[in-house]
């Protein structure tokens, strides 16, 4: 308990009394000399008034001993003022409503540097460094913090108010457009969040229209900003007030040279306004075409087409007026035969033909060859002399065929089993992987299980412990705590209390909840059945149990007298791997008579009656017994009990739109909504497969019932034990990925941990069910880079191993590309990086392609060109036709512009 505070001088015993009056008449009495003797006393008191009015739960508040009042505080406020230094004062008191009359009055040494000190706390105590400007205290500062902490106005609302106060502002206000600010406090971030008049877009607009500031000077402060080259999202306000200013064609030309050299900017938005102006400026004739043609070429290398094309009409305008830069045009359009849209490299190519370019254009053609879209390679040969097509590419491309594999892999197959440590120092380097490496399961089964099995630890388990011992109290990780609470209780007795991982509504992960009850149950084991390795063990990777492995735990139990509590065999029986070898129920008969032996020969595919009294155990052997399918023999015995319990779930899923309003603006969301039939409903533990099915909440919010984090949680670890726990029933994690993914494409928030849904693609002894293969489609759609690369991976590695049906993923890939989810442009992305992993893919994509292109027949997608392009090379290089369904309705489709222009291509061929 914190000693109590007890005053000592007079002024701590006026400030301890909340005397204010008489405060203040002993720090007038007191020399100015003499005020820095009573510093160290000023900042105790501040400091435990400040801990005082947080630590409500302390009987001793914190040393205060009583519940700071609002006198105590002014009275601290005007000791540490007139004791104190600037940085005593900002840390405590920035806020204070007192601080601008203490300072009148006492005009003390902590005035000094207080402008600066309380900015650098923080910028939003810009409004008290303005009542201290206004009331002469302190001069102006100069700095960044000072400016980010201006921009901050805008949410206070008091900005008219300083302004009409401060004359001297209307001098330094445009530094604002000067500093980049903070991630909190920067132009961009405060005019999103702010709307109409308050924000500074407008303000400053307003200003210019009473003639405060010129639009030349805005203009030219912009221009300066965006010469900075900031980050994106800050640049982009700068690129929007440009417009804003709506600059006239004389203020534009005068500043010509600066929009050249914007043009290379690391900054797309920033380029992309540069063109417009230059496009613009061009009738006037006003930039000189060598200088022009020079600053267009870092634009070559742009990767948004529509840059690319810009620039090319810039160019043509250059040769047109001035014919002799054609080689020097040439030199730079080259360049963009890099591009990945073939629409670029055909209009780069007409420009070649028509500029030539001299004896060097062969040269410096021959690098870009191989990118080359088929569509144009009879054009590009023509240019680089290279002649009729090779008889080799005329065929369809050497590999095509590549054999696929057989589809999953065995789970229980020798290369995917789980080798115990083989010795104390082996468990010991084990353990302290998993403290490191939370999320991996695998290493968390081993270790767990080779301790509970090494039960009751001898000496040397206990002195090689040590480390760890120590190591376990600072692990972080959830999966990695539980671990460390089984060797603390293991190796000392004591069972530490689990610290749950909560989502953003306060809830704990079931999957943590459900590992938690494991370990606990594994405790009492090692207690209760000393060497005998845990039921639920897995020994294959992904969580799987091997049925020998399992029956030859059962007869060990048996022999020892040991009874196994019914949640650890439900959890066994579920982590059951499926498998087709007769000889395995025989040996399950062997076994002697117990519900957990029929549960386990029931799941096997002996021939006996389910039990109605054990419920819980038949139950989780016919998820074994019936994988994704109805036990309809237990359905008659025990009726609906919810999804995966006699009946297998499924899933309907539809895209629900709706629009909302803010700021004046429309916006439209979209959001992927999973029905599971049968309906959830509340199940108890034992009945863990029902049980991980969500069941929503009277009262539960749109929101929430979005973006319900699953079974798993927000922590990847706990993602991933979320699958390990329930391996032979995938459907359910899958679709938890579903609904977290699908429903976070734009990548509105950060979820780190909804990788593992689909890295779970990339086991080969997962079978892909439907909802793996929604997810599948759903992650080739994802904005996050990490997330769009491994469902890339997977697309390759499933159509590899002969793991993905291709019209299950063409169907599910046309109903989602007619919804307004998921954006054709990424699609595109994740094809043409899944055809340079590995071009044999390409049987896959061209019939995926074929069915997304009419996805929406009455009104083709945004972006169709973008698919319709890659539809139109692999037809090309590899022979593919057109299916005569997929024929019809695209000789139908209203399709325009570059979309209609590759339909009819498509059609010809």
């Amino acid at each position: 308990m914190a000693t109590i505070f007890s005053p000592a001088t007079p002024l701590e015993q006026a400030v301890h009394a909340g005397d204010v009056a008489q405060t203040l008449a002993l720090l007038r009495a007191l020399p100015r000399e003499e005020r820095a003797r009573h510093r160290a006393s000023a900042r105790r008191m501040a400091k435990l008034l400040d801990e005082a009015r947080w630590k409500i739960d302390d009987p001793a508040r914190g040393g205060w001993g009583m519940p700071p009042s609002d006198a105590q505080n002014s009275a601290g406020v005007a000791v540490l003022v007139a004791c104190g230094t600037a940085q005593d004062v900002a840390s405590r008191f920035g806020w204070s409503k007192e601080l601008v009359a203490l300072c009148g009055e006492f005009r003390p040494d902590s005035l000094h540097g207080l402008a600066d000190a309380l900015l650098a706390q923080n910028p939003r105590l810009v409004e008290t460094v303005q009542d201290l400007i206004v009331a002469g205290l302190v001069t102006r500062p100069d700095s960044d913090d000072y400016f980010t902490g201006l921009i901050s106005l805008a949410y206070t609302g008091r900005f008219a108010e300083l302004w009409a106060a401060d004359a001297g502002l209307r001098d330094v206000l445009p530094g604002i457009m000067a500093v980049e600010g903070s991630s909190e406090f920067n132009l961009a971030a405060v005019d999103k969040y702010t709307g109409g008049h308050a924000n500074w877009s407008a303000t400053l607009r307003r200003l210019c229209g009473e003639g405060v500031y010129s639009k030349a000077f805005l203009l030219d402060r912009t221009l300066d900003a965006l010469e900075r080259d900031w980050p994106q999202f800050r640049t982009g306000w700068f690129s929007r007030f440009h417009a804003e200013l709506e600059p006239d064609s004389a203020l534009l030309a005068g500043r010509a040279p600066r929009y050249l050299a914007l043009c290379h900017s690391r900054i797309p938005p920033t380029v992309t306004l540069a063109l417009a102006v230059l496009k613009r400026l061009e009738p006037l004739q006003v930039i000189d075409d060598a200088a022009l043609l020079d600053a267009l070429r870092p634009v070559m290398h742009a990767s948004a087409k529509g840059k690319v094309l810009a620039a090319l009409k810039l160019i043509d305008g250059c040769v047109q007026r001035s014919p002799a830069l054609g080689v020097e045009a040439v030199d730079v359009i080259v360049a963009a035969l890099v591009h990945d849209s073939a629409d670029v490299q055909g209009q780069v190519l007409q420009r070649l033909a028509r500029w030539r370019g001299g004896a060097q254009l062969v040269e410096r053609l021959s690098p870009y060859a191989d990118g080359i879209a088929a569509v144009h390679r009879a054009a590009f040969r023509a240019l680089s002399g290279a002649g009729d097509v090779p008889p080799e590419e005329a065929e369809v491309a050497a590999g095509a065929d590549a054999t696929r594999g057989p589809g999953p892999v065995s789970p229980v197959e020798d290369a995917r089993r789980l080798e115990p440590p083989a010795d104390p120092d082996a468990l010991v380097a084990l353990i302290a992987h998993v403290f490191e490496n939370d999320a991996d399961i695998d290493a968390f089964e081993m270790a767990a299980a080779a301790l509970v099995q090494a039960a009751p630890l001898d000496a040397l388990h206990l002195e090689r412990l040590g480390p760890v011992i120590k190591r376990g109290p600072r692990v972080r990780g959830p999966v990695a705590r539980e671990l460390a609470r089984l060797v603390t209780a293991l190796t000392t007795g004591a069972f530490p209390a689990m610290q749950p991982a909560r989502d953003e509504h306060g809830a704990a992960s079931p999957s943590q909840q459900c590992l938690a009850a494991r370990t606990e149950a594994w405790r009492r084991l090692a207690k209760r059945g000393p060497g005998l390795p845990p039921l639920s063990a897995a020994t294959h990777r992904g969580g799987f149990i091997a049925a020998r492995a399992l029956i030859a735990r059962a007869l060990q139990y048996h022999r020892a007298g040991v009874d196994v509590e019914l949640d650890e065999q439900v959890r066994a029986l579920l982590r059951l791997a499926p498998t087709g070898e007769p000889d395995l129920v025989e040996a399950a008969r062997a076994l002697p008579d117990t519900p957990f032996a029929r549960a386990l020969r029931y799941g096997l595919g002996d021939d006996l009656a389910p039990d109605a009294d054990h419920a819980a155990l038949f139950a989780a052997a016919a998820r074994i017994r019936c994988p994704g399918a109805d036990d309809r023999t237990l359905l008659a015995m025990l009726g609906d009990i919810g999804p995966d319990g006699p009946l297998a779930a499924r899933y309907r899923w539809r895209v629900d739109t709706w629009t909302s309003e803010a700021f004046g603006k429309t916006y439209r969301h979209a959001a992927i909504i999973l029905e599971t039939a049968p309906a959830p409903r509340p199940a108890t533990w034992e009945l863990l497969a029902v049980h991980r099915h969500h069941v929503a909440m009277p009262g539960e919010t749109r929101w929430r019932a979005l973006h319900h984090p699953g079974f798993g949680g927000r922590e990847e670890s706990l993602v991933r034990m979320s699958a390990a726990l329930l391996p032979a029933c995938q459907e359910a994690y899958f679709a938890d990925g579903v609904r977290t993914i699908g429903n976070n494409l734009d990548w509105w928030q950060a979820q780190w941990a909804d990788k593992a849904y689909l890295e779970r693609l990339l086991d080969p002894a997962v079978a892909m069910g439907p909802m793996a293969v929604l997810l599948l489609a759903l992650g080739l759609a994802a904005k996050e880079p990490g997330q769009q690369a491994l469902a890339v991976d997977a697309l390759v590695a499933t159509w590899r191993e002969g793991r993905i049906d291709p019209d299950a993923l063409a169907t599910q890939l046309r109903a989602l590309s007619a919804t307004p989810l998921v954006k054709a442009s990424r699609y595109a992305r994740s094809f043409r990086a899944a055809l340079r992993i590995d071009p044999a893919t390409h049987p896959l994509l061209f019939r995926l392609l074929c069915e997304m292109a009419v996805a929406s027949p009455a009104e083709p997608q945004r972006d169709l060109a973008l698919l319709l392009e890659i539809l139109l090379e692999l037809a090309l290089v590899h022979g593919h036709a057109l299916p005569d369904a997929i024929r019809m309705i695209l000789r139908d489709m209203p399709a325009r512009g570059r979309a209609g222009q590759l339909s009819r291509q498509l059609l010809a061929g």
